[in-house]
Protein backbone atom coordinates (compact mmCIF):
# COMPACT_ATOMS: atom_id res chain seq x y z
CA UNK A 1 0.00 0.00 0.00
CA UNK A 2 1.65 3.36 -0.63
CA UNK A 3 1.76 6.09 1.20
CA UNK A 4 -0.90 8.19 0.03
CA UNK A 5 -3.28 5.37 0.69
CA UNK A 6 -1.95 4.90 3.85
CA UNK A 7 -2.44 8.95 4.74
CA UNK A 8 -5.84 8.36 3.48
CA UNK A 9 -7.21 5.45 5.86
CA UNK A 10 -5.47 7.21 8.83
CA UNK A 11 -7.14 10.46 8.26
CA UNK A 12 -10.84 8.63 7.99
CA UNK A 13 -9.99 6.28 10.75
CA UNK A 14 -9.06 9.46 13.01
CA UNK A 15 -11.83 11.19 11.64
CA UNK A 16 -14.54 8.56 12.96
CA UNK A 17 -12.84 7.30 16.00
CA UNK A 18 -10.61 10.18 16.88
CA UNK A 19 -7.72 8.48 17.34
CA UNK A 20 -5.27 6.12 16.38
CA UNK A 21 -2.81 3.60 17.75
CA UNK A 22 -0.06 1.86 15.74
CA UNK A 23 -1.79 -1.59 16.33
CA UNK A 24 -4.56 0.02 15.34
CA UNK A 25 -3.45 0.67 12.51
CA UNK A 26 -1.72 -2.58 11.60
CA UNK A 27 -4.85 -4.73 13.11
CA UNK A 28 -7.71 -2.21 11.62
CA UNK A 29 -6.15 -1.09 8.59
CA UNK A 30 -3.26 -3.06 7.40
CA UNK A 31 -0.60 -0.86 8.04
CA UNK A 32 2.14 -2.26 9.71
CA UNK A 33 3.75 1.09 10.39
CA UNK A 34 2.09 4.32 10.61
CA UNK A 35 4.97 6.32 11.31
CA UNK A 36 5.79 7.29 7.36
CA UNK A 37 1.92 8.35 6.52
CA UNK A 38 1.90 10.28 10.11
CA UNK A 39 5.31 12.24 9.26
CA UNK A 40 3.58 12.93 5.51
CA UNK A 41 0.39 14.38 7.42
CA UNK A 42 2.10 16.67 9.42
CA UNK A 43 4.45 18.28 6.30
CA UNK A 44 0.94 18.56 4.72
CA UNK A 45 -0.46 20.59 7.85
CA UNK A 46 -2.00 18.21 10.03
CA UNK A 47 -2.18 18.47 13.59
CA UNK A 48 -1.16 15.61 15.36
CA UNK A 49 -0.52 15.07 18.93
CA UNK A 50 0.76 12.18 20.34
CA UNK A 51 -0.43 11.34 23.91
CA UNK A 52 2.30 8.35 25.52
CA UNK A 53 -0.52 5.75 26.93
CA UNK A 54 0.60 3.89 30.40
CA UNK A 55 -1.00 0.51 29.69
CA UNK A 56 -1.43 -0.29 33.25
CA UNK A 57 2.62 -1.55 33.68
CA UNK A 58 3.04 -2.89 30.43
CA UNK A 59 4.73 -1.94 27.24
CA UNK A 60 3.91 2.16 27.28
CA UNK A 61 2.17 2.84 23.71
CA UNK A 62 1.40 5.93 21.52
CA UNK A 63 -1.93 7.55 20.69
CA UNK A 64 -2.35 9.66 17.75
CA UNK A 65 -4.86 12.41 17.20
CA UNK A 66 -4.87 13.91 13.72
CA UNK A 67 -6.69 17.05 13.37
CA UNK A 68 -6.83 19.96 10.09
CA UNK A 69 -7.43 22.29 13.22
CA UNK A 70 -6.53 23.12 17.01
CA UNK A 71 -7.12 20.66 19.34
CA UNK A 72 -10.05 20.52 21.69
CA UNK A 73 -7.30 19.69 25.12
CA UNK A 74 -10.36 18.02 26.67
CA UNK A 75 -11.91 15.98 23.71
CA UNK A 76 -8.39 14.90 23.86
CA UNK A 77 -8.03 13.69 27.64
CA UNK A 78 -11.44 11.88 27.25
CA UNK A 79 -10.20 9.66 24.06
CA UNK A 80 -7.29 9.02 25.44
CA UNK A 81 -9.14 7.12 27.90
CA UNK A 82 -10.61 4.44 24.64
CA UNK A 83 -9.11 1.83 25.00
CA UNK A 84 -6.99 0.19 21.60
Amino acid sequence: MDAATQCGKILEYCAEYGSITARGAFIRLGINSPRKAISILKKKGYEVKVVKMDNNGKTPYNRYYISKNAFDEAAVFIASKIPL
